[in-house]
């Protein structure tokens, strides 16, 4: 691996460290970091050359990117003890470093050289849950020279991604702590070996060879594990129901099927929590694929449960999944422009509510269809056999088949507001998880009819504790209905992505019917 420092007359030789906090590097991965750390100091103070050429930074990034300890040289650099967050960003982490590097490392001069050229080591195990592509840009455009060298630990690091930032890739096959223990070690061999050559002219230099049998660069990896399928393990958070402290319990997946048996807890502080209310999410879990409970770790109950409040798991004498019934509402726009998306939902809400129910659940479904009110254009509700909701698909199809597309006024926005407040009035039972499903491609009146702004919508949702919230819109439309999203749990799905209507709508839909069913289970 060849690196190249640029000018010889320059003064301090930059090492970034960013390092991957996430939730999944928890228990023996995070500790073997937090004693490499201290090793890896304790090696670069006993080199002469790198005490005198090598100034450290530390970068963490889980669901927030942060700069622990800024540039500075060797023997004033003190290892922290890293915690866990929650989230993978990724972006983040290089938006931050961009910023950093701008910030600390100084430039070439008419009367002075700058430094040389900054050393970067990322190490992360995971995929990112936030928009990396966007934040590596800010990256190259506030730091665009720089050394990277990524590893990626374990089986769910995304080769092709850290491809993707350098073209000096390592892989390492496991995350024992010797491995870890080797990781640094060459990470300190390496930043000698860097210091040496730079003190010396400045110019290119080849690190130490990694470790034999830890490392596999990224060009040698199969295609099969490329692109991991599934994730090899799981990671949720909970709270004891006797003391309210919380913990996270690490499910693994099976070596013969995609089952995940329950492996253990850990204890984890209020700052994971405080967080976790502002990290972009993860992977979903279908609790369906879970085996066993890990007890826990503080009044020993054996198994957990979603809290009364739904706002998360708690343990609990035994193990208890999500409801098993859900109610879902339809929030449909029907104005001209909405053809598709009516035939849509009357042609393939039955492939929805089948894969619904393959998964275990009992489903009813209802349908609301708005347009304008400011051109008098009421809402049509749905009844089904006196009620708003069914169970038979080929009824509600039949009852969809009456709607036809017309209406909307050439003013700026439809009436959806309003019938997501009307849908909040119809009976949901109290004992089903309750969704809304928002399918339009207008803003939102506002104000309009009942609903004056944002938050008087969201608190008619609140007031009937609607669980679930999935908006099907135009990606232009997204910051008209984000608030929507940030309120309630659910997601935002690209209206017209694969073609309005048809077989592109018809994935949306199935895909609304995935999340539906894992969300429900898992609470």
């Amino acid at each position: 691996m060849t690196l190249d420092f640029g000018d010889s007359n320059v003064r301090r030789l930059p090492i970034y460290l960013l390092i991957d906090c996430s939730e999944s590097m928890v228990g023996e991965a995070l500790d073997s970091v937090n004693q490499g750390l201290q090793q890896l100091v304790t090696d670069l103070r006993n080199d002469p050359m790198a005490v005198e050429t090598a100034h450290l930074s530390l970068i963490t990034f889980a669901g927030k990117a942060r700069q622990i300890t800024p540039l500075v040289d060797i023997v004033r650099f003190s290892p922290p003890s890293l915690s866990i967050g929650p989230g993978t960003s990724l972006g983040a982490a290089f938006e931050l470093l961009g910023q950093c590097i701008s910030r600390e490392v100084r430039k070439s001069t008419a009367t002075q050289k700058g430094d040389y050229k900054p050393l970067v080591f990322l190490l992360t195990d995971g995929m990112p849950t936030d928009n990396w592509q966007k934040g590596f840009k800010k990256f190259k455009t506030a730091a665009s020279v720089v050394n990277i060298i990524a590893v990626g630990c374990g089986e769910d690091a995304d080769a092709e991604i850290l491809k993707a930032v350098t073209s000096n890739v390592l892989l390492m096959k496991n995350m024992s702590p010797g491995d870890f223990k080797a990781f640094f070690k060459w990470v300190s061999t390496s930043v000698s070996t860097a210091s040496v050559s730079a003190g010396k002219d400045g110019k290119a230099v080849n690190l130490s060879a990694p470790p034999v049998g830890v490392f596999e660069t990224a060009g040698s990896v199969s295609s099969s594990a490329k692109h991991v399928k599934t994730p090899s393990q799981f990671i949720l958070s909970a709270h004891c129901q006797g003391s309210g402290a919380g913990y996270l319990m690490r499910y693994r997946r099976g070596s013969s099927d995609d089952t995940y048996q329950a492996e253990k807890c850990y204890r984890v502080g209020n700052d994971y929590f405080s967080d976790a209310a502002t990290a972009p999410s993860g992977q979903a879990v279908d609790s369906s694929k879970l085996k066993g409970a890990p007890a826990c770790p503080y009044c020993g109950r054996p198994g957990w449960a979603m809290s009364k409040e739904k706002s998360g798991l708690i343990c609990s004498d035994r193990l208890e999944l999500g409801s098993k019934q859900a109610q879902v509402m339809f929030v449909l726009d029907r104005t001209g422009s909405m053809s598709g998306e009516i035939e849509g939902v009357k042609d393939n809400i039955k492939d929805f509510m089948d894969f619904i129910q393959s998964e275990g659940l009992s489903v009813e479904v209802g349908l609301i269809a708005f347009r304008d009110l400011e051109y008098g254009e009421q809402p049509d509700l749905l009844i089904f056999n006196g009620s708003p909701f069914t169970k038979q698909a080929a009824e509600f199809k039949v009852q969809v088949s009456t709607l036809q597309p017309d209406g909307g006024g050439n003013n700026p926005g439809e009436s959806s507001f309003d019938a997501i407040a009307l849908a909040c009035q119809q009976p949901f039972k109290e004992d089903v998880t309750k969704i809304l499903v928002l399918i339009t491609d207008e803003p939102p009146l506002i104000p309009d009819g009942r609903i004056r702004s944002v938050e008087d919508v969201i608190r008619a949702m609140n007031n009937v504790q609607i669980d679930q919230l999935y908006i099907v819109i135009p990606e232009r439309l997204n910051s008209y209905y984000v608030s929507l999203h940030n309120a309630i749990k659910g997601e935002i799905f690209p209206l017209g992505s694969g073609g309005r209507g048809g077989t592109g709508f018809r994935k949306v839909l199935l895909d609304i019917g995935r999340s539906i069913s894992v969300t429900t289970r898992i609470g």
